[in-house]
């Protein structure tokens, strides 16, 4: 029996490459024979396959699966001149969230989004969007329009983070939620990166 150990890197490294198919491994062993005559160098070959549905098991045996680890990107300054400050007010908010300060990525990720709405002139589209929404009838929506109400819904639930509530209490914002709103605000600037330069 042969076993390996594999720490968490290693584990999340094997799920990047596998792209939830089948998994194969090859271990290549090396070694040296001794016999009657001269000992001479060998080495071997034995491969394995696992299906999705046995590794999906040896995860969940290993209670690997009980993590999705997804990764998005930050979108930067380079050649994105007409984002500049959302872009800016998102790099401080990812500073925040590696220090710890989670109300405040809350809050900047706000900053941001209002940023965004400004320098895409887009604030009447968006209206339009949330229009349509509200219509019983919401097919004949457009996909940017859909878009558009995401931007929309992420800022809603930033609002907490520049307001009090009715007995004065503040909304504190843990570590799910500054990753949860960092994340969507990286995605909806990103969106409108895609969308090309206005």
């Amino acid at each position: 029996m042969f076993e390996i150990d594999l720490n968490n890197y290693q584990m999340h490294a094997i799920e990047e490459m596998r792209q939830g198919q089948d998994l194969s491994f090859r271990l290549t062993i090396f070694g040296e024979v001794y016999g009657p005559g001269d000992p001479y160098s060998a080495t071997g070959d034995v491969n394995a396959l696992v299906n999705q549905k046995e590794w999906a098991k040896v995860l969940g045996e290993m209670e690997f699966a009980d993590i999705l680890l997804f990764e998005f990107v930050l979108p930067n300054q380079d050649g994105n001149e007409h984002l500049k400050e959302p872009i800016a007010q998102l790099m401080k908010a990812r500073q925040q969230f590696v220090d710890g300060n989670y109300d405040l990525v809350i809050s900047i990720c706000r900053l941001a989004l209002d940023s965004l709405t400004k320098v895409m002139k887009d604030k009447e589209k968006l209206a339009e969007s949330i229009k349509l929404y509200r219509a019983k009838d919401q097919n004949p929506m457009t996909k940017e329009q859909r878009e558009l109400l995401i931007r929309e819904a992420v800022k809603v639930y930033t609002q907490l983070s520049h307001h009090v509530g009715e007995a004065g209490v503040v909304t504190e914002y843990g570590r799910n939620d500054a990753n949860f709103i960092l994340a969507s605000t990286a995605s909806v600037i990103s969106r409108a990166l895609s969308r090309g330069k206005i």
